[in-house]
């Protein structure tokens, strides 16, 4: 007895596939994986705990067996808010909030909290913690990004103007397969569940970062459109050596905001040293 759930939208499987939109699963390759994923080890309707295991340690293979415990745990309290009996394994909503728990993004949620400040629930029962100084801690957090927050997060952090009317097909676009997140999120509260039908979850907000409307190459880039007929010394090239390092080539420390930085310097040949421990 289970309510509509993620995987009826889903392709693949019987009866699966006729409603989640196509452009999606082409714009992210964490979603196209995950689909993949989703076909080789369910059986159209679940995966058994046991395949659940053997996933985190596929993705984790270093990862403690308390976190991916916990991750799982997680997953079925995300999947409960959406169905009228427990289960043991996970359906595909407990299977895709699995995949985000499992791989936190602290530095994107910083972004993500900068920008949706119109729209904040309190966590818990709502009472507020006092800190040392005897001032209370904002638990909040975001609802959602509006259309018009995501618009100026687009605009001042990516350099892409949007209308607002544009944000909000994105946000429809991109939160189409985490409804159960947001009735998660909203602890069952229908009016809350209800504003949040048009802002933006965070982990629609993933997904949209992994699309081609945040990718770091335009998509008119990724095709030969110039004249390559030139020397070689006719062209300017930019690219970064040891891109790791924030100063002395020789004796500076590796930082992964040296990426960041270059990458917003205009840099689009990196340099990545991958070392076995």
């Amino acid at each position: 007895a289970m309510k509509a759930l993620l995987f009826d939208r889903c392709p693949g499987g019987s009866g699966v596939g006729g409603r989640v939109n196509p452009r999606i699963i082409r714009d992210d390759p964490s979603l196209k994986w995950l689909l993949q994923m989703w076909s080789l080890i369910s059986n159209d309707e679940k995966i058994a705990l046991t395949k659940a295991v053997d996933f985190c340690e596929r993705l984790l293979p270093q990862g403690p067996w308390k976190r991916h415990k916990q991750a799982i745990r997680n997953a079925q309290e995300v999947q409960s808010s959406r169905l009228s009996t427990d289960e043991e394994g996970l359906v595909a909503d407990g299977f895709f909030a699995l995949y985000h728990h499992l791989g936190p993004q602290p530095h994107v949620e910083r972004y993500f909290r900068k920008y949706a400040t119109t729209n904040m629930v309190p966590i818990g029962d709502g009472e507020s913690p006092i800190d040392e100084l005897g001032e209370e801690v904002d638990v909040r957090q975001p609802l959602g990004m509006s259309a018009d927050e995501l618009q100026l997060f687009l605009r001042q952090e990516m350099v892409t103007d949007l209308s607002v009317g544009e944000c909000q097909t994105l946000v429809y676009r991109h939160d189409e397969l985490f409804e159960t997140f947001k009735l998660h999120q909203c602890q069952g509260d229908p009016v809350l569940f209800r504003r949040s039908k048009s802002l933006l979850s965070f982990p629609g907000f993933l997904s949209l970062l992994r699309s081609g409307v945040c990718a770091i190459i335009p998509e008119i880039f990724l095709t030969v459109y110039q004249d390559m007929d030139q020397p070689m010394s006719h062209y300017f090239i930019n690219s970064s050596h040891n891109t790791y390092l924030t100063g002395h080539q020789l004796t500076g420390k590796s930082s992964c905001d040296a990426y960041a930085m270059v990458l917003l310097q205009g840099c689009r040949c990196l340099e990545l040293d991958c070392w076995d421990g």
